[in-house]
C-alpha cells in the first residue's frame, strides 16, 4: 500500500503547477492515463475520483477508515495504483482511496490527489514565485530556515512550532488552504485579550465535505518560531474546535516562500520570496453561502457584526438581488456572481425564506474583538 519509487531520479525533474483555489495542482499519469491532481501531503495515501479510477483500471479490493482534517470519520473504498508517473519519476504499487474531489474543489475540477505515500518518497522544491515544482532523489540547495519534521506511521509530516509561548505538535499539510490552524479547546488561553475576527458557522471543507459548525477566531500577523529560530513571515491563525491535530500549517503560509522538502533527511527549508508580509482583514459581505440538500443556505457569518444578528445561521436564501437562487445551481456560478458584486463594490440584497424584508449587505472589513476564552 505504501508503494515505492521504481528507480532513483538523479537528474532534477521540473514541472509547472497551477495555483487553483490557492492549492498546488499538477499533471501526472496513473497507469498511463493523464490527469490533474492536487499535490497534498495531508492525504495519507493518494486519492482518485471514481470515474478516473475506472478509466485507469484501478481494482478496488478493500475498505479503509479515515479521519479527515475536520476530524470526521469515513469509510472509503481503496485499491492500488500500479504506476503513478510525475515527470520521469515512477511510483509503483501505491495505495489510493476513492474520493469525491467535488466536495472540496467544486470549481477547479481535478481527477484526484497525489498523497503523502508518494510525496514522502522523493525530495521536492516548490517555487511559488514561478509556479514550478521540481523533484529529485538528490538534494537541492539548502537555503533559508531549516524546519525539522518526522514522518508518522500514517505518512503525516509532523513538526514542533511555537506561537505565543505554546509549543504545538503541528501537521504540515499542503492541502490546507489556510495559513495556520490551532485547536481552540487546548490552546485558547495563549491568545487571551488579543484582537480577533470571529466567524460563526461552518468554515471548512475537507475530504468528506463540510465541517461542523463552530465559532472560529482569526488572529492576524502572529509570529511563529521553530526551535530557536523565528520564521520571517507572520501567520494568520485560525483558532477552531474541529481539528484532528493540535495545529496544522498549510499552503496559505508556505506560498510566501520557496520551499525545499528533503524527505530523506526529514527537513524543510523555507526561503522567503518577499519582505515581511503583514496581513490585513479582507473585506467581504460578512456571510458565506453554500448549497445544502438542494437549497442555498447561510452557513457562516461574521460573529461580531450586530447587523448580521437578524440572519439566523442556516437560513434558506430564496433570492440574491432579484434573481432566484435556482439560477445559481452550483458553487461555481454562485462564486462568480459574488465575485462580480464584490469587484464592482455593489451591495448584495439577500432574501431569506419566511422573512418579508430583504437584508441589504455591503462589503466591509470584519469587526475585531478582544478574544476571551
Amino acid at each position: 500500500m505504501q508503494g515505492h519509487l521504481a528507480q532513483p531520479i538523479q537528474e532534477m525533474q521540473t514541472i509547472p503547477f497551477s495555483f487553483d483555489s490557492e492549492l498546488i495542482i499538477i499533471e501526472a499519469e496513473v497507469n498511463d492515463i493523464k490527469g490533474r491532481f492536487l499535490f497534498d501531503n495531508g492525504f495519507s495515501l493518494s486519492g482518485l475520483n471514481e470515474e478516473f479510477a475506472e478509466r485507469a483500471g484501478i481494482k478496488l479490493n478493500r475498505t479503509l477508515s479515515i479521519r479527515d482534517a475536520n476530524d470526521k470519520r469515513a469509510q472509503l473504498r481503496a485499491g492500488n495504483i500500479q504506476k503513478l508517473s510525475i515527470g520521469q519519476a515512477e511510483f509503483i504499487n501505491t495505495g489510493t482511496y476513492i474520493v469525491d474531489t467535488n466536495l472540496f474543489l467544486p470549481c477547479d475540477p481535478i481527477d484526484g490527489v497525489i498523497g503523502a505515500s508518494v510525496i514522502n518518497k522523493i525530495n521536492w522544491k516548490i517555487d511559488f514565485a514561478n509556479h514550478n515544482l521540481s523533484l529529485s532523489s538528490n538534494h537541492f540547495e539548502r537555503e533559508g530556515i531549516k524546519i525539522d519534521f518526522n514522518i508518522a506511521g500514517n505518512n503525516s509530516s509532523l513538526t514542533k512550532l511555537n506561537v505565543n509561548g505554546a509549543s504545538l505538535h503541528t501537521k504540515i499539510d499542503l492541502g490546507y488552504q489556510g495559513s495556520m490552524g490551532i485547536r481552540k479547546q487546548k490552546y485558547a488561553e495563549y491568545f487571551a485579550d488579543e484582537q480577533a475576527q470571529q466567524a460563526i458557522g461552518i468554515t471548512s471543507l475537507s475530504a468528506t465535505g463540510l465541517g461542523n459548525a463552530d465559532t472560529v477566531y482569526t488572529f492576524l500577523n502572529q509570529v511563529i518560531s521553530h526551535k530557536e529560530y523565528e520564521l520571517p513571515i507572520p501567520a494568520e491563525i485560525n483558532l477552531s474546535q474541529n481539528k484532528k491535530y493540535d495545529a496544522s500549517i498549510g499552503v496559505g503560509y508556505f506560498k510566501n516562500y520557496t520551499v525545499v522538502i528533503h524527505s530523506d533527511e526529514e527537513h524543510y527549508y523555507l526561503d522567503p520570496i518577499n519582505e515581511k508580509v503583514h496581513a490585513s482583514p479582507d473585506s467581504s459581505f460578512g456571510i458565506s453561502l453554500y448549497h445544502i440538500d438542494g437549497t442555498l443556505k447561510v452557513i457562516q457569518k461574521d460573529g461580531n457584526d450586530p447587523y448580521l444578528s437578524k440572519i439566523p445561521l442556516f437560513s434558506e436564501v430564496t433570492h440574491l438581488d432579484k434573481t432566484g437562487t435556482e439560477h445559481f445551481p452550483t458553487p461555481c456560478t454562485l462564486r462568480s456572481f459574488l465575485a462580480t458584486k464584490k469587484g464592482n463594490k455593489e451591495p448584495l440584497e439577500l432574501h431569506i425564506k419566511g422573512v418579508e424584508t430583504p437584508v441589504m449587505l455591503y462589503r466591509r472589513e470584519p469587526e475585531l474583538i478582544s478574544f476571551k476564552y
